[in-house]
């Protein structure tokens, strides 16, 4: 009975369709937010239109990082020889959505895994180094009896993070400012490492700016060399570092995907209608002892002809098995 709305379904989906592609494009946006590790953003920019916008939520970028297939392997439980093994097989983002000065929520976004939040949606798209130290470890030693005694003047090491405050007995260091090859700015950034920082050094009210190189004589050299840090008791030593990255996330909103959705799983139920049912009617009426049977069907006719008469054959079996045979014409 239904087969026939099929082709109807099937249109009407087609227009759903194109009604969800409409609002898409009249209200839709896609753009991109640039994101350094440690901080947040709420600026959209929109290539096409060339212009940015205020997104309704801000995006902290808690850490990012780089997965090489090893890594990949070593997650799924699986070892596997290849010469890709440090190959990049993936950048992941921690992100967190802050809305009105709160956490809404938090999650990771990778290469063709999204983090969906409301009606937006937010994809890993890009990365690159900032120029600026991410993570930095550093030893300290006391300035007098590292000389003498390396052992007894190890004080102990802490570590930094851009944009962040750590504590270390009485003092209060961050990172001032840095870079990562101190010898050829633009190296750092193809990943040619020889950083240098300036720890910002806050200690019984005094605050101190102190250098620290990639290289230990050339730390002690530059620490020797300035005379602000003549009372400043401990001598510092760089133990590990990490650049800075950003994230380049693209984020899109696009509030016709629902419809979408819809008019596409009514043209899938239209055309289900349209090829796999099948309108047949079929008309009887006794006269006497004589019913008279027509039948008609849209499509596939003669194996509806066939089947109809093969059914007919076996109720005159069965109504003579009974004692009677009806006259059917």
């Amino acid at each position: 009975r239904y087969a026939r709305l099929g082709v109807y379904v099937v249109h009407i989906g087609l227009l759903v369709i194109m009604a969800g592609a409409l609002i898409d494009a009249i209200w839709g946006i896609r753009g991109s937010v640039i994101i350094p590790e440690g901080s947040r953003s709420d600026t959209l920019i929109i290539p096409a239109k060339e212009k940015a916008i205020k997104l309704p939520f801000q995006i902290e970028l808690k850490d990012f990082r780089i997965v090489s297939y090893e890594e990949e392997f070593q997650r799924k439980g699986k070892t596997r020889e290849t010469p890709f093994k440090d190959a990049i097989a993936s950048f992941e983002s921690d992100i967190r959505i802050i809305q009105d000065g709160k956490a809404v929520a938090s999650g990771m976004t990778a290469v063709n895994s999204p983090f969906d939040f409301g009606t937006y949606r937010i994809f890993q798209a890009t990365y690159g180094l900032t120029g600026e130290a991410g993570r930095a470890k550093i030893a300290i030693f006391d300035k007098k009896l590292a000389p003498k005694d390396p052992q007894r003047a190890f004080v102990g090491d802490v570590e930094l993070r851009a944009g962040k405050v750590s504590e270390f007995r009485n003092m209060l260091l961050s990172i001032d400012r840095s870079t990562l090859n101190i010898e050829d700015e633009q190296k750092g950034f193809q990943g040619e490492l020889k950083p240098a920082l300036v720890v910002k050094v806050l200690t019984d009210g005094k605050a101190y700016d102190v250098p620290v190189v990639y290289s230990p004589e050339l730390t002690v050299f530059a620490q020797s060399q300035l005379s602000e840090l003549s009372d400043f008791p401990y001598v510092f030593f760089l133990v590990d570092f990490e650049p800075q990255f950003f994230s380049g996330l693209q984020v899109s909103r696009q509030p016709g995907t629902p419809l979408i959705w819809f008019g596409s799983i009514m043209v899938v139920g239209g055309m289900l209608l349209a090829f796999y049912t099948v309108h047949r009617k079929v008309w009887a009426r006794l006269e006497g002892s004589t019913l008279k049977v027509a039948f008609w069907s849209h499509k596939f006719k003669e194996e509806f002809r066939k089947s109809f008469i093969r059914s007919l054959e076996v109720l005159k079996h069965e109504s003579a098995s009974h004692g009677k045979e009806p006259n059917t014409s």
